[in-house]
């Protein structure tokens, strides 16, 4: 069984996030996506809609694709002084109940990846869960012409990215997978990039959007209703 999961703030959620995620399953044969929106992004500056909203909007959206779910496995913390939420936390949490033998990967955008030094124990979601990691590998969508000398250089110290690069595809799209390599040249998790997935949206965008009365092309019909039902980001400054 493969299982991605694919985190961030879905704030809100956008068609986007849905061509990443379907795009991922169709072409990495993937049983399951999961998309589940953080409680507390470390990295983010900005405080998102309440967590409930952002599942609720991400539950309608997914909610006609049978490889897509929503997960609620990053959902605040219980305790406020327990601190934001850590991907190297949620996953080994996730990694306990997934069904034993089954392959976890790490599915995000490209740009997410640059910053991946800045997260914590970057090591362990880079190192094999036979070595004692968490990941079976990493997914990276990125846009046309994205630069593989930047993934390189995201890197922590000590790895690095394999020269040699295989290409294939399930007839949706390709895929470009190298592995990553630890300070003795042993292979981490293998890196798949989607590379030809340009999505001009950002969350940022849509809703300085919605903050001014304005529609939004990228959002599915169900979460642009839900977001003017429950009258979200309205009162954004």
């Amino acid at each position: 069984m493969r299982i991605a999961f694919f985190g961030g703030s879905f704030d809100p959620p956008h068609l986007g996030h849905l061509r990443i995620a379907r795009a991922a399953a169709a072409r990495l044969a993937l049983d399951q996506v999961l998309l589940a929106p953080v409680g507390s992004q470390p990295l983010k500056s900005h405080e998102p809609a309440p967590f409930r909203d952002r599942l609720r909007m991400v539950e309608q959206m997914v909610a006609p694709y049978p490889e897509l779910a929503a997960s609620q496995i990053d959902a605040p913390r219980a305790l406020p002084n327990e601190g934001p939420n850590y991907t190297v936390d949620t996953l080994a949490r996730l990694r306990a109940t997934v069904p034993g033998g089954a392959e976890l990967l790490m599915l995000a955008g490209a740009d997410s990846f640059l910053t991946l030094p800045r997260w914590r124990e970057p090591g362990q979601l880079l190192r094999p869960a036979e070595a004692g990691g968490l990941l079976a590998g990493w997914i990276l969508a990125a846009r046309p012409g994205f630069s593989l000398g930047s993934l390189r250089k995201a890197l922590p110290p000590g790895w690095s990215l394999s020269d040699l690069a295989e290409t294939s595809g399930r007839g949706t799209g390709p895929v470009r997978t190298q592995s990553i390599l630890d300070s003795h040249g042993a292979p981490g998790t293998p890196l798949h990039l989607l590379p030809d997935l340009d999505d001009p949206a950002t969350a940022t965008q849509i809703r300085e959007q919605l903050r001014t009365g304005g529609a939004s092309p990228v959002l599915v019909p169900e979460v642009a209703r839900y977001i003017r039902e429950h009258g979200l980001y309205r009162m954004l400054g």
